[in-house]
């Protein structure tokens, strides 16, 4: 959930002008949620190995379609 709620976050900052305050705390929240996704990608327990690592290459590769 932490990965998905990265991009999640990221893309409403986008879609926000820049003057918004809302703006830095989504981007500060997605760069937590960033983090702490990402260091659960080689976890030993099957749930967690299976679907961190997907969302994290989407994370990484921007699959998830977010606007840079």
């Amino acid at each position: 959930m932490n990965l998905s709620r990265t991009w999640m976050m990221a893309a409403i900052a986008d879609a926000l002008t820049s003057d918004r305050p809302l703006v830095a705390a989504l981007r500060a929240g997605a760069a937590t949620h960033s983090e702490v996704g990402l260091s659960m990608a080689d976890h030993d327990a099957y749930m967690v190995s299976h679907w961190v690592p997907t969302f994290a290459l989407f994370l990484v590769t921007d699959a998830a379609g977010r606007a840079s």
